[in-house]
């Protein structure tokens, strides 16, 4: 008798999980560059405290992310119920910001790595997360038996 793969397990094999990581991945470089060039202009340009700063360059890389992910991997209209996957992105990103800034925090306060290593690592660590919450929750067409 077959074993029945679990969803979390059909999710993550399927050949379009498979096309749309990479994508999500990528989308994710673009924003940590967006982010980290925010983050010093604003700490080392601008006298911005860091976590301050971090918090802006979240907002603006984040939208921008939503924009590229929504429209190239997932492949949606960018009109296509905007506002509402809009708030639930908001909702991902408020837990994943809330994660990443800790993790950033402690490595910079209590590590002593510098505060750009800091985020960076925090980005990182948050980004498979983030990507199953986007596929299976935000952009949840592409769930199993859907499109």
């Amino acid at each position: 008798m077959k074993k029945k793969k679990s969803f979390k397990i059909k999710v993550l094999t399927q050949k379009r999980t498979v096309r749309q990581y990479p994508k999500f991945i990528l989308t994710g470089i673009i924003g940590v560059i967006v982010n980290l060039s925010i983050l010093y202009t604003l700490t080392e340009l601008f006298n911005v405290y860091y976590l301050i700063s971090a918090i802006i360059a979240a907002v603006i890389s984040a939208t921008c992310n939503f924009m590229i992910n929504k429209t190239w991997t997932f492949k949606e209209d960018i009109g296509e119920r905007f506002w509402q996957k809009y708030l639930k992105f908001g909702i991902v990103w408020f837990t994943v910001i809330l994660i990443s800034l800790g993790i950033l925090y402690l490595l910079t306060e209590y590590l002593h790595l510098y505060y750009l290593v800091s985020q960076f690592i925090a980005l990182t660590v948050v980004g498979f997360i983030s990507f199953l919450a986007h596929k299976i929750w935000v952009f949840e067409k592409y769930r199993l038996g859907k499109k």
